[in-house]
């Protein structure tokens, strides 16, 4: 799998990375159980810092989709066998939104609405604390 990095871009790059192994283990071309290059492997092809790769890993791992095991490395994780059917369904379902003529903000403010209702999210709110 290469990666590839936007240093002109205001995503940080930990955050680029987490977004592409993200997408790749979603679409199965990561399945599970796959071993993730070293950190310092993948640092280094990509020229950046260690502990950046080191940050992505930690966001992916508090995310339940790698596992890092200590001497054996960062493993895509099992307990998500099978992301397809989901992403087929969400792409399905994003494309009929758009389809009858939704923006993407409004697409993006719902998906993110669902996940809120869903997942029982606290979502801070906007302003800072009342008072």
């Amino acid at each position: 799998m290469r990666y590839s990095i936007d240093e002109a871009s205001s995503v940080p790059i930990y955050e680029q990375l987490v977004r592409q192994i993200t997408t790749a283990i979603v679409d199965g071309t990561l399945p599970a159980r796959t071993k993730m290059p070293p950190a310092k492997e993948l640092a280094a092809s990509l020229d950046i810092n260690v502990h950046t790769v080191l940050h992505a890993y930690q966001d992916l791992r508090d995310a339940g989709l790698v596992e890092l095991r200590r001497g054996r490395g960062t493993i895509v994780s099992a307990q998500h066998e099978d992301f397809s059917t989901q992403a087929r369904s969400i792409h399905a379902a994003v494309g009929e939104a758009l389809a009858a003529g939704l923006p993407p903000a409004a697409i993006r403010a719902a998906v993110d609405h669902a996940l809120v209702v869903m997942s029982g999210e606290v979502v801070p709110l906007l302003g800072g604390e009342s008072g």
